[in-house]
């Protein structure tokens, strides 16, 4: 029996979430700044790290689709800063975030990481709203970044042309003319040419990184900390350590998200479930090529063919969008406590409807911000999850960008 064909009474239902309410509808990725813009796409957003406390997020998110990243409160429903990049042929498909102490002083700052179609990384400081350093190797477009969990100048890309390249960005001084090294500590070719790594994750703990990729999940274990300066720069690993099968059939991976300690959520598309699985468990034995993961938790998830749907998470709340609008919310916070595997498949706890807007004089949403959406699909690109799980803000195919607030 498949898993999209499970009886009713095998399904058991998630502990509830909290009710969320939308806020604010804004249209920010627009090209040239054309108001009737419903094309341009929102790839990718994620909340600022608070600099106060470790693991906490402000209401701040970045967000990037076209040539524009944006930084909007989420609070006020208001844009407060916006980078346009000169580059005619960038489009941004990803971003990242890292909190560096600055050279020479106590205090620390937050950067921001994008890159996309022009190849090229970019390291931003918002404060000031300048592009203080550039990375280049990758010959096609730039899918992924991912920082180091406990090193914080350390970034991972990820490319279209097979390649995924580790960088030291270095610490940046108040001057904002530090480059950083723009030679890379590490390169790991992903199998098959053209292949795309889509989403990145890394356990600290087991010194693994895992590559969401168009046929599968692989990985390399490595311990990032013990790559000194002195080693050989642009070091080249030819084949991953480990491929996590998903199913029999080879299938594009595109959602993959870190969950707590070595759990991770992974979506595989067209399946119709979200599978939670532990990365020790599934690692491989050098006698064997290749794994099925075993996951320990299922959850019902839509069977659409969509691809780059990305998965949203804070502190036990996972979340991801569909290709009608919806947004599936899962309170895995009980579940993740106990990592037994569970036979049954979950239903989500909550899914948040596409909302029917009544615009008046009084509202907090801008008309001018809401298209006329009937005869177009809504497609949710990426989630953002604040660390509180006040804020769940979404972004669509239809340029759009959505904020909902707990009620």
């Amino acid at each position: 029996m498949t898993q999209t064909k499970r009886k009713v009474e095998e399904k058991e239902k998630l502990p509830p979430s909290p009710d969320y309410e939308p806020t604010a509808f804004l249209r920010c990725h627009s090209k040239d700044n054309d108001p009737n813009d419903d094309n341009s796409k929102v790839w990718k957003s994620a909340f600022e790290p608070s600099l106060q406390s470790k693991g906490e997020t402000t209401y701040i998110l970045a967000t990037c689709g076209s040539k524009v990243v944006n930084f909007i409160d989420c609070q006020t429903g208001k844009v407060m800063k916006r980078y346009n990049d000169t580059d005619s042929n960038e489009s941004f498909y990803t971003l990242a975030w890292s909190t560096l102490p600055i050279q020479g002083k106590t205090t620390k700052c937050n950067i921001l990481a994008v890159a996309g179609e022009g190849c090229c990384i970019k390291l931003l400081y918002p404060t000031q709203l300048v592009m203080y350093s550039s990375l280049s190797y990758h010959k096609k477009y730039i899918s992924s970044l991912l920082f180091h969990p406990t090193i914080p100048n350390y970034l991972y890309s990820s490319s279209r042309d097979g390649w995924i390249v580790l960088w030291d960005i270095g610490l940046p001084d108040l001057t904002w003319k530090t480059k950083a090294d723009t030679r890379p500590l590490l390169r790991l070719a992903v199998p098959n040419i053209n292949s795309d790594a889509i989403n990145l994750v890394y356990s600290p703990t087991l010194n693994v990184l895992v590559a969401a990729c168009e046929n599968g999940c692989i990985g390399w274990k490595f311990d990032a900390t013990k790559l000194q300066k002195t080693q050989k720069r642009n070091r080249v690993i030819s084949e991953p350590d480990y491929i996590f099968v998903q199913s029999n059939e080879k299938q594009t991976i595109d959602g993959l998200v870190m969950l707590t300690h070595d759990l991770v959520a992974s979506k595989e598309v067209g399946t119709g479930t979200i599978k939670v699985w532990n990365i020790k468990d599934s690692i491989i034995t050098k006698k064997v090529k290749s794994k099925q993961i075993q996951p320990l938790l299922e959850l019902e998830y839509t069977s659409t063919q969509v691809d780059y749907l990305n998965f949203g998470y804070s502190q036990g709340m996972l979340c991801v969008g569909d290709d009608e609008g919806q947004l599936y919310l899962y309170n895995l916070l009980k579940q993740l406590k106990d990592t037994r595997p569970v036979k049954h498949i979950f239903t989500p706890s909550q899914v948040l409807e596409w909302p029917e807007l009544n615009i008046d004089s009084k509202s907090q949403i801008d008309d001018d911000a809401v298209p006329e959406l009937e005869n177009q699909k809504i497609v949710i690109n990426c989630v953002s999850v604040s660390s509180d799980k006040e804020y769940i803000v979404y972004g669509t195919d239809t340029n759009l960008l959505c904020i909902w607030k707990k009620c």
